[in-house]
């Protein structure tokens, strides 16, 4: 799958959620928060495993204040990949499973609103290659 957008981030605050299926601070198995990684000027792509959030995957780049970023997560296999304007910054495994019936956040999730402007939000059931998302950026 791919999950992918455009980011303006105005304000770098704690936990600012782009999309979650997470319907609270629970911790589902399948279930993902994708968002500012605590206080940073990076990004997060969290996997709950029904025992914890503890598969996190960090992007490796910061992020610009008010400025468009396009940020995408990939998986294929167990393999998952984080890109930021075109370039992997970020990558791990899992073997969770993410078919669940959760709603879809986007934009917030209870207390950790993100600050900015989200765009072009898509989620794609298939992996689009690096040289396609070279291209959208």
């Amino acid at each position: 799958f791919t999950l992918e957008c455009f980011i303006n981030v105005t304000s770098f605050v704690t936990y600012g959620t782009f999309a979650s299926d997470q319907p609270g601070d629970t911790n589902g198995a399948g279930t993902y928060f994708w968002r500012i990684n605590n206080n940073t000027n990076q990004w997060q792509f969290q996997i709950g495993s029904g025992s914890g959030f503890s598969q996190a995957i960090n992007s490796s780049t910061d992020l610009t204040l008010n400025t468009w970023h396009h940020i995408a997560v990939t998986r294929s296999g167990t393999s998952i990949q984080l890109w930021q304007d075109g370039v992997e910054v970020g990558s791990g495994t899992s073997s969770v499973d993410f078919n669940n019936t959760q709603t879809l956040y986007i934009g917030a999730l209870t207390n950790y609103q993100f600050t900015g402007y989200i765009s072009n939000f898509r989620i794609v059931h298939m992996l689009i290659h690096f040289h396609h998302l070279h291209k959208i950026h």
